[in-house]
């Protein structure tokens, strides 16, 4: 799931903002969640604690901390969050970049910035993807693999266990479809009680003969009447 984080304590920006955000999302079949904070509070602070994918937009004037305060704590434990400005003080842009906490844009609240805060949330929502990762444990081992490198996942007959097969490797771990299903994205498609597949890597389906063919050949057979409909909807 992905996480808005609106920090604003002006009703109209962040009416804009939240606004601008459910237009977006509601064309996705992504589940996200959107939060809006007048200022720094206790539930800000665990937000900000809580390891999940978040992208947040802050105001730079607000009571008890500022923006540029909240995005310094922020990044003292989470560099994979993105976080963008949006503000009515355009003579603090080059301040806020000087700080080099990797903010994404600085978006002026007097230049037809609903328009700039669309462009720059798809260019977010791309960015926060690109990063998302499949934490799992290996032979003791943990491994972060990144959902772009997963070809697929498939139960193993008869365990309790799953292969996930990526562009570099082969991984088997000791939990079930649902579980892992739960920390996917909707680049993932169940195919079969026990296969979900990543549709990016799909080069043909073959919908009489039940195939999937994958890139560099690899094919399943795991189609099942039940989700073909919806596969092909997707593709």
């Amino acid at each position: 799931m992905l996480n808005f984080i609106i920090c604003e304590d002006n009703k109209t920006f962040s009416n804009d903002i939240s606004n601008e955000i459910t237009k977006l999302m509601i064309n996705t079949k992504e589940e996200y969640f959107l939060n809006v904070f007048e200022g720094y509070n206790k539930e800000l602070k665990n937000k900000i604690k809580q390891n999940n994918r978040k992208i947040y937009i802050l105001d730079i004037e607000l009571p008890k901390k500022s923006g540029l305060e909240i995005a310094r704590e922020i990044r003292e434990t989470d560099w994979e969050s993105i976080i963008i400005i949006v503000s009515a003080h355009t003579e603090l842009q080059y301040e806020v970049f000087k700080n080099r906490l990797m903010i994404l844009d600085f978006i002026s609240k007097f230049t037809n910035y609903k328009r700039t805060l669309k462009k720059t949330l798809e260019t977010a929502i791309k960015v926060i993807n690109k990063r998302k990762v499949l934490e799992i444990t290996c032979n003791y081992i943990k491994y972060r693999i990144s959902l772009k490198n997963i070809i697929y996942i498939e139960k193993k007959l008869g365990e309790n266990k799953v292969i996930i097969k990526t562009t570099q490797s082969k991984y088997e771990v000791s939990k079930n479809l649902k579980e892992i299903k739960r920390q996917l994205d909707i680049r993932f498609y169940q195919t079969h009680r026990a296969m979900i597949i990543n549709k990016d890597f799909i080069t043909m389906v073959d919908y009489i003969n039940n195939v999937i063919t994958f890139q560099g050949g690899e094919n399943t057979t795991l189609l099942s009447k039940n989700y073909k409909k919806g596969l092909k909807d997707d593709v």
